[in-house]
């Protein structure tokens, strides 16, 4: 059998570049001097094949902070579901960070604001446009990426360029954590406790003063009247029995009394990271939203 075919694209595609350094950090391990020794922080970036939503031949930057508990992130797992949004005419870059088995915080927070100047100093070689971009982050993820929002003045690397901005034109918090010591739970196994995200995040094991040094990463400190803040789209499944949807119910109901634009989605039936929230549906709601913020 022999055919003639006459295709057009109905489909645009992404590249990837993979295992790109963008900062260097200490890699003493807690426990473990190691102090001569340093380990890369790496990310991964895909480049839309298509021109569609470009500006002067650049596009648009989202910044993906992928989740896990805090703990060093998985960041090659969420290419897949990531790549949809990249399609769609965005350069996605996934940041790795420094996760709790290594640090505390903030310094996942450092991490990715050195991730942000990173890309913003060398947007052009990535066919980035420097003013415009939105970090976008799942569960922990989502946590760290509002903190970064909000705090763009603050949270800063010793080792950073600190008259290259962080700030954004807006962030998109799926299912993330918003006041974490809200979370911890005082009835808890001691030997238990020691090994739940929130005291692996601050090296604090026991509740009270888990919840104590938990106080400077209550995104709501952040959310004033006076305070600048991004225009934030939040989305939270119905179904979560990780993190309570009362968290994201509690960061939407701060953000409207402070007079601050927000989008607010309840999944019905959706479970923590469910494959649902990066179907076609909602990536149509976040594209919309990265275009709305960033072409202003």
């Amino acid at each position: 059998m022999q055919k003639e075919l006459q295709l057009l694209v109905k489909h645009q595609s992404c590249l990837l570049l993979h295992d790109i350094t963008y900062a260097r950090r200490s890699a003493s391990v807690i426990g473990i001097k190691r102090s001569a020794l340093d380990t890369s922080l790496d990310m991964q970036i895909l480049l839309p094949m298509s021109e569609s939503g470009t500006r002067n031949g650049l596009f648009p930057l989202v910044v993906c902070v992928v989740g896990g508990g805090f703990r060093t992130p998985k960041v090659k797992f969420r290419i897949p579901w990531m790549a949809r949004l990249a399609e769609r005419g965005f350069v996605v870059a996934m940041p790795e960070y420094r996760g709790s088995e290594t640090a505390s915080f903030p310094a996942m927070m450092e991490d990715i604001h050195s991730a942000i100047r990173y890309l913003r100093k060398n947007a052009s070689g990535y066919r980035i446009d420097p003013d415009r971009i939105v970090l976008f982050g799942g569960s922990a993820g989502g946590h760290i990426a509002l903190q970064c929002a909000y705090a763009y003045d603050d949270l800063n690397s010793p080792y950073d360029d600190l008259s290259v901005s962080t700030e954004v034109d807006g962030v998109i918090d799926l299912y993330g954590t918003v006041d974490i010591a809200s979370m911890v739970s005082e009835d808890m196994n001691m030997e238990k406790f020691a090994l739940t995200p929130p005291a692996q995040l601050v090296k604090k094991f026991t509740p009270e003063s888990a919840k104590e040094a938990l106080k400077p990463a209550n995104i709501l400190q952040y959310i004033t009247p006076e305070r600048r803040l991004p225009p934030t789209l939040i989305a939270h499944g119905t179904a979560d029995d990780i993190v309570p949807i009362s968290q994201s119910e509690m960061l939407y109901n701060a953000l409207v009394k402070a007079g601050k634009e927000s989008d607010f989605y309840k999944v019905k039936d959706a479970a923590h990271a469910d494959p649902v929230f990066f179907d076609e549906d909602m990536m149509d709601i976040y594209e919309a939203f990265i275009h709305k913020v960033t072409e202003k």
